[in-house]
């Protein structure tokens, strides 16, 4: 999942490395406050906030080439906008995130050394 991430990094950065880092960063923090607030959203069946939420995260992880991730995501919004609860693909996006957010970590980790 993690190498058309590098690639799409490098092109967006023109192969700057700080400029990786702190792309990474953001998306980070940005997607780890959408994915509390999707939680809160959700305790309160407020799908259609959710939704909302989500649709940030979607377009975050499609801009820095997580079009796996992106395509669970716009999924997600769907059936979020629709009234679903989508507990099963809301599982299996909040797994792929924390997958994901370890390979990141690790990729930052080998960008700052």
């Amino acid at each position: 999942m993690i190498e058309p991430v590098i690639k799409r990094l490098d092109e967006l950065s023109g192969g700057d490395k700080s400029f990786q880092i702190e792309l990474i960063q953001i998306f980070l923090a940005e997607s780890e406050k959408n994915f509390l607030e999707i939680k809160n959203h959700l305790t309160k069946s407020d799908y259609s906030q959710a939704a909302r939420s989500v649709h940030a995260v979607k377009g975050a992880a499609l801009n820095i080439g997580s079009n796996h991730f992106g395509t669970l995501l716009e999924n997600l919004e769907r059936q979020f906008a629709n009234g679903d609860q989508a507990a099963e693909l809301y599982a299996e996006c909040t797994t792929t995130f924390a997958v994901f957010q370890e390979q990141l970590t690790d990729y930052l980790t080998t960008l700052q050394s």
